[in-house]
Formats: structure tokens, C-alpha cells, sequence
């Protein structure tokens, strides 16, 4: 073969080589750079993620999501399971809806926290903080004044809340007053058993509607000028088959970062190795 050729050939490979190996590395540095902070998208939707939740902010046109958490199951594929969503179009502060009521929302994120001030006029503002952390995310509504505030928050395969069990026919309420937490058991099949607790920095009144068979509405009302919501939760993984762990491991989206970039440099360097016997 021509020297020149041979050359030719071999920088191409090692080009190649060195461009997969680049490409392996980028979730696990996309990961680095992009944990623990906000990233925003032009229709004013806002995502977070680290390694045991994610936390979605969806875009002014729609009035779910806002946020959603959610948190990762124990050797679990990539997809992440819903713990809680907080829907602004029913949510209210003076009977105004935040999502219709609201004439301009103004948003801005710096390191773990977004912030959401909603203007409904000269005399009523509230502002939304949401600050996550490793295993908890704050949700905190401030205001100038004393102000009665629903919040509709909605969650699923909730099965007990409180001790409480979440009958499965559709419109089953259950009414609790005067609260500060509410502790939340959901089941997931193929997933197993999870809690969600919901830390509250002042008494509510949370009335619980089983809206259908997997989905549950609370409606969390007060009256004051401030609410720190606490949002934490887990799942405990179901017990399975060795060969079913180790499946759900290779498809962990963290385990699967560090697996990428080993497996490009075994493939380039056992290419490379051919290569030069040739």
C-alpha cells in the first residue's frame, strides 16, 4: 500500500477515534456543567436535575407544571417518577387564578434558584421561589399582604395520605385541617413503593380528591403572606433478579455515563490494534 495512502488512512482513523471518544464524554460533562443550576429555554420553561431529582418548570403557555418534581427510582432506567404537580390554572390568591388572572409573569433563575413574581395589579404581586437541592426542593410563595391563597396540586398512584387510605373510586374526598405535613404513599407497578412528604411552614387545610383511578388532586388552602412547601420523596426499589439488576444498572442514564466513554476507548483501541496488523 502507498506510504502516503497508509498515512493518510491512519490519521483518519485516529481523527475518528478521538472524535467517538469526544462524543462519549458528552453526557457526563453535560451532566458536570449543568447539575445544580437552571437551565431556561426560550418559551419560559425551566429544568433542573442532579443525581436524585428533577425539577421541571413548564413554559408560559401552559398552565401544568408549575413545577413538576420528580425523583429517580433506586437502579432504575433513565425515566424519572412523578412525585407532585402544581397546576396555576386552578391554583388562586384572591380567588385570581395565576395562570389566567395574572396580566405578566416575570422569571429569572440564578444558581439553584428560579424565581417567578406574578402581577395581577397595582396591590397584588406573589412570588414564587423554587429552590432545590440534593434531595429536597422548597417551593415558597411570598406577598406584600395577608392574602388567601388554593393551591391545586396533583400527583399519582397515590394509594394512603396521613395513615389514610386513598379509596380508588372517583370522587372519594377526605378533608384535613390544620395540618403542617402531608405524607404520601404511592405504589408504582414494575417500580415498587414510593413516599412523598409535603412540609408546610404554616397550618392548612388540604382536602383530598381522588380525581380518577391513578390520579389525585389536594387542594391546599391558607391565608397569610407567606408558605414554605417542602417537596421530598423516594422510591423503594422492588426486589428483582439478579440478571433484572444488572439489565437495570447498564441502562441507569448515571451508570451509562460512565460506561460510554470506557466502551468508545475498548472499541477505538481494539480498531486500532487491528489497524496496525493490517
Amino acid at each position: 500500500m502507498n506510504i502516503r495512502l497508509l498515512n493518510a488512512l491512519t490519521l483518519t482513523y485516529l481523527a475518528l477515534a478521538t472524535y467517538i471518544i469526544i462524543l462519549s464524554l458528552i453526557p457526563a460533562l453535560g451532566s458536570l456543567l449543568r447539575g445544580g443550576e437552571w437551565v431556561g429555554f426560550d418559551t419560559g420553561a425551566y429544568y433542573y436535575r442532579d443525581e436524585n431529582l428533577e425539577v421541571r418548570f413548564s413554559g408560559l403557555p401552559e398552565g401544568l407544571g408549575k413545577p413538576r418534581v420528580y425523583v429517580y427510582a433506586p437502579n432504575a432506567s433513565y425515566k424519572p417518577i412523578l412525585l407532585v404537580d402544581f397546576d396555576d390554572r386552578e391554583s388562586t390568591v384572591e380567588g385570581y387564578s395565576f395562570y389566567y388572572d395574572s396580566y405578566e409573569v416575570i422569571m429569572s433563575s440564578y444558581n439553584e434558584t428560579l424565581l417567578i413574581s406574578y402581577i395581577f395589579g397595582k396591590d397584588l404581586t406573589v412570588k414564587k421561589t423554587i429552590k432545590p437541592s440534593n434531595k429536597t426542593v422548597d417551593i415558597i410563595l411570598n406577598s406584600t399582604n395577608p392574602f388567601y391563597y388554593k393551591l391545586v396540586i396533583r400527583g399519582r398512584n397515590y394509594t394512603h395520605v396521613n395513615g389514610y387510605p386513598i379509596l380508588f373510586s372517583s370522587g372519594y374526598t377526605l378533608i384535613l385541617k390544620d395540618i403542617r405535613n402531608l405524607d404520601l404513599v404511592f405504589n408504582i407497578k414494575g417500580v415498587g413503593e414510593g413516599r412523598c412528604k409535603l412540609s408546610f411552614s404554616t397550618p392548612v387545610k388540604a382536602t383530598i380528591i381522588r380525581e380518577s383511578r391513578d390520579l389525585t388532586s389536594m387542594i391546599v388552602e391558607f391565608h397569610d403572606k407567606n408558605l414554605s412547601i417542602r417537596v421530598e420523596g423516594y422510591i423503594e426499589g422492588v426486589r428483582v433478579s439478579l440478571l433484572s439488576y444488572i439489565a437495570s444498572n447498564i441502562i441507569n442514564h448515571r451508570l451509562a455515563q460512565i460506561l460510554l466513554p470506557i466502551i468508545a476507548f475498548i472499541v477505538t483501541t481494539l480498531g486500532w490494534l487491528l489497524w496496525i496488523r493490517i
